[in-house]
């Protein structure tokens, strides 16, 4: 869908996007993003490398609920919402500009080409879509403000791993010598988790390695109900049952003794 680029220039966090609008060249394919998905569940996809253990199978059950990525994640798996904030991207990864996403966000103005949704960073995680998105040291954390600006619940992060210094689409970062994902990127998140907590929103995580710890960590399989999964974890119930029972009837006996 053509939106337009937004004429707001960087730095100018302060002014509400409610107030322009009217910059927009499409105005009425534009919807209201504030709870546009109440309670649908939403995916939003980082750079990390464990994005390339998703089997084609879990990617098709995801495209079911809403996908919001950041970046050059369209070079592993498209998006229904896309988030380009590193400054070049737009023009370095023609994965950006042939991107199917429905809606494409920037805070880059009309330093791009690609018709886009111009948003603000703010300094704050947001409530709503007029005082802009949160990114400190991250896009993941616009992507995951966004999410929550829908509505979305649950949320899941995915390919979120702070672990490596190479992405999802196997080229490196900038800094060679800092990891993928610096320190103060990931403590970052602990605003949006509060954020999070105070909409009842609940936040998940599908990379159980993660550097981001401040929420929940679930396997992806798991959160897909995939059968081998369920399998395995029935077993291990079973198994834990049968613990608990032959601790009972020990307890028992002894009781019984004395």
């Amino acid at each position: 869908i053509p939106i337009g680029v937004q004429q707001l220039p960087d730095g100018q966090a302060n002014e509400l996007l409610a107030a322009n609008r009217a910059s927009y060249v499409y105005l009425d394919d534009l919807p209201d993003f504030n709870n546009l998905h109440v309670d649908r569940r939403a995916w939003v996809l980082g750079c990390g490398p464990s994005l390339n253990k998703v089997t084609a199978g879990q990617w098709a059950r995801i495209d079911k609920d809403i996908t919001i990525g950041v970046n050059d994640v369209p070079a592993v798996h498209d998006v229904k919402f896309l988030l380009f904030l590193d400054g070049g991207l737009e023009e370095q990864f023609e994965c950006i500009r042939t991107s199917r996403a429905n809606f494409k966000f920037t805070h880059l103005g009309q330093k791009v080409s690609i018709p886009a949704i111009g948003v603000m960073r703010s300094t704050v995680p947001s409530k709503r879509m007029e005082d802009g998105l949160y990114w400190n040291g991250s896009s993941v954390h616009a992507g995951l403000n966004l999410a929550l600006i829908m509505g979305c619940n649950p949320i899941v992060l995915l390919g979120v791993d702070y672990r490596a210094n190479v992405h999802a689409a196997r080229r490196k970062t900038d800094n060679l010598d800092i990891p993928y994902g610096k320190e103060h990127a990931v403590g970052n998140f602990a605003h949006l988790a509060e954020l999070a907590k105070r909409l009842g929103s609940t936040v998940l995580n599908a990379n159980p390695a993660s550097a981001v710890k401040c929420f929940e960590r679930v396997p992806l399989g798991q959160l897909l109900g995939d059968k081998a999964v369920s399998a395995q974890a029935k077993r291990r119930q079973k198994r834990s049952s049968a613990r608990k029972s032959a601790t009972r009837s020990k307890r028992c006996q002894q009781n019984l003794n004395e």
